[in-house]
């Protein structure tokens, strides 16, 4: 004699309130600014912190895209931010670097979900290139690098960028400060537009010049930037 087994029930969901996406945008705005200070003022995990919220914020993905999922609630555009020109590869360049915060006359202006699919970072890992849009790169380092995941395989492509430095910072390092930056400034317009306003700290822009491109095209051990 065969049972009947009664079914679950499907648990039941709701849909998070604008008040509720605004909250949870200037949460992670205010997490990210308080990443970027720490690790400025030589606190490591302060990288941890921005890399699982610009993740939050700007990356694809299921439960992602908090920026744009607010600005699409609240009927305004997703905000311009100020950048320098892409990474370009050129047969001379060992590694690359591009679409950083720039605030400069010369600076590009562009949403940040059109930025965050820009190539950011071009390295030669050992005679193979590898190219990385801001989206990419935050999200490979936050599930192989950070607290987000643990992963066992590691992408050597990682690695050959830590063999460069960027000022006092590896390169990876560098770099997701430079999208907490990037888009701090763009949640901050979001947020004022729509009534909610975040107090952040101004961040400088990590570049010198007028935003104009850089690229970086020695190997470790000497200045990377040529503008």
């Amino acid at each position: 004699m065969m049972r009947c087994m009664a079914k679950r029930p499907t648990a039941r969901t709701r849909v998070r309130s604008t008040d509720e996406l605004l909250g949870d945008l200037r949460r992670a705005t205010l997490q990210i600014d308080e990443g970027i200070s720490r690790f400025d003022g030589g606190d490591p995990a302060g990288l941890d912190l921005i890399a699982a919220r610009v993740r939050l914020v700007a990356c694809r993905g299921r439960g992602n895209e908090l920026l744009q999922r607010v600005c699409d609630r609240v009927n305004e555009p997703m905000p311009l931010v100020g950048h320098s020109s892409p990474a370009v590869h050129t047969p001379s360049t060992a590694f690359a670097v591009g679409g950083l915060p720039a605030s400069g006359e010369g600076a590009l202006r562009s949403p940040l979900a059109k930025l965050m699919s820009q190539v950011c970072l071009i390295v030669d890992d050992d005679g193979e290139l590898n190219s990385f849009t801001w989206d990419e790169l935050v999200f490979v380092a936050a599930n192989k690098l950070l607290l987000v995941h643990s992963d066992d395989d590691i992408p050597t492509a990682l690695d050959e960028i830590d063999t460069f430095s960027i000022g006092a910072h590896r390169g990876i390092a560098y770099m997701i400060r430079q999208a907490g930056v990037l888009t701090v400034r763009a949640t901050t317009v979001a947020l004022a537009a729509a009534g909610t306003p975040a107090q952040v700290r101004d961040h400088p822009d990590g570049v010198s010049g007028d935003g104009a491109m850089y690229a970086l095209i020695v190997r470790e051990g000497r200045d990377l930037f040529s503008s």
